[in-house]
């Protein structure tokens, strides 16, 4: 079998929060079964360059490499998740360059997408649910739709995340304007994760069908 992972060198960095129950996860990881990719582990290094151009090709890098074109998507997604990627990621959407934002939410998208360790360690990561949320709003950017698709994925891959996502401040009222008055595409993902936040306990105020009707419907 493969040897145990080794701590991720970018874990003690400053600006990463290790504290409460993320902690707890990260503690959870278990060894890589498989071979693990070195390019992967440069890539996640990149992430914290300051030539932007190295960032972004390296956020789209691993969106890539998650996609589930590739043959290994499944094995890349739990290295990536699992190297502190994550954290890496989640740090880039406080960046005012709209490109590395919009590579940061794709890789976490994807990632997110059928894996539902690293579904929770986004939703566990500290202030990355909030950001999101803030990300909804128009006045953020032209990426709603990319951080809808976040929730969208962490709410449908992972029900132990949706009352943490349903309780970020500012997320249903964000996806419920999404829902209402975004472009038709964004409509239709936004409603897709007030869908699949319905399961938590703590239930999202529903749209009225007029409105679910209205996202749903071709402009």
């Amino acid at each position: 079998s493969a040897p145990s992972s080794p701590p991720h060198p970018l874990a003690g960095r400053a600006g990463i929060s290790r504290a409460g129950s993320f902690s707890n996860l990260e503690d959870a990881k278990p060894d890589l079964d498989f071979e693990r990719d070195r390019n992967i582990e440069e890539k996640i290094e990149e992430l914290y360059s300051d030539d932007a151009r190295v960032v972004a090709s390296a956020a789209e890098y691993l969106f890539e490499k998650s996609h589930s074109s590739n043959p290994r998507s499944e094995q890349n997604k739990i290295q990536i998740g699992r190297d502190g990627a994550i954290l890496a990621l989640a740090n880039l959407l406080d960046r005012s360059d709209e490109n590395i934002r919009y590579q940061a939410l794709s890789a976490l998208s994807e990632i997110a997408f059928r894996d539902s360790w690293n579904c929770n360690a986004i939703a566990l990561c500290p202030g990355l649910l909030a950001k999101l949320a803030e990300l909804l709003h128009p006045n953020a950017g032209e990426t709603q739709e990319d951080a809808a698709l976040v929730i969208n994925n962490c709410a449908a891959f992972c029900e132990e995340a949706v009352p943490r996502i349903v309780a970020a401040p500012g997320m249903i009222e964000g996806l419920t304007g999404l829902a209402t008055t975004g472009q038709p595409s964004t409509r239709g993902i936004a409603i897709g994760a007030i869908n699949s936040l319905s399961r938590c306990e703590v239930r999202p105020t529903p749209l009225p069908i007029s409105d679910v009707c209205h996202a749903l419907s071709p402009p």
